[in-house]
């Protein structure tokens, strides 16, 4: 079948025929299951007292297996769908496991120009069987000036692995 693209009431409201129609537009039904299983813990508390407060802090673990399994539907498999996905069957799995460690430790409180004065930081090592490893950090600032003026600041560092659908 044709379709004929210079049909005056295809150019001035876009309508097809139903031929045009059944032709053109399909309904497509892929599946996609996805699992994940986690393991995970943390503590945290107060460490100590400082004169503006508690030093807090946290410790954990996190352990994550993940598995995928797509397949789309038959048009997208075969390249049948123009301008769309021509992905076969995604399927695998990973596992990552981290360990991490965060603070907050109120170094001023209640001075004139500094109601509040903490230091925050945290840190993470990541390792995933498909991807590596890596440690992150952050460290941040932050400076509460007067009830009205805030400053804060913070630099650190990211990982990122790929998500099951780009490994596989």
């Amino acid at each position: 079948i044709g379709v004929d693209w210079f049909r005056p009431s295809l150019i001035a409201n876009g309508t097809f025929t139903a031929a045009e129609a059944a032709f053109l537009f399909t309904k497509e039904t892929g599946h996609t299951t996805y699992s994940q299983t986690m393991i995970n813990g943390a503590v945290s508390g107060d460490l100590f007292e400082l004169p503006a407060g508690a030093v807090a802090a946290a410790l954990g673990f996190e352990v994550r297996w993940d598995e995928i399994d797509d397949t789309p539907g038959f048009n997208a498999r075969n390249n049948n769908l123009w301008g769309q996905t021509s992905a076969g069957r995604t399927a695998g799995s990973d596992a990552v496991r981290e360990v991490f460690g965060e603070f907050s430790a109120p170094l001023l409180a209640g001075w004139q120009f500094a109601e509040s004065l903490t230091l925050d930081g945290s840190t993470r090592y990541t390792s995933y069987d498909s991807y590596g490893e890596d440690y992150t950090y952050k460290l941040g600032m932050n400076w509460q000036i007067t009830p009205e003026y805030r400053l804060r600041g913070t630099t650190g560092t990211s990982f990122r692995a790929p998500a099951l659908f780009e490994l596989f």
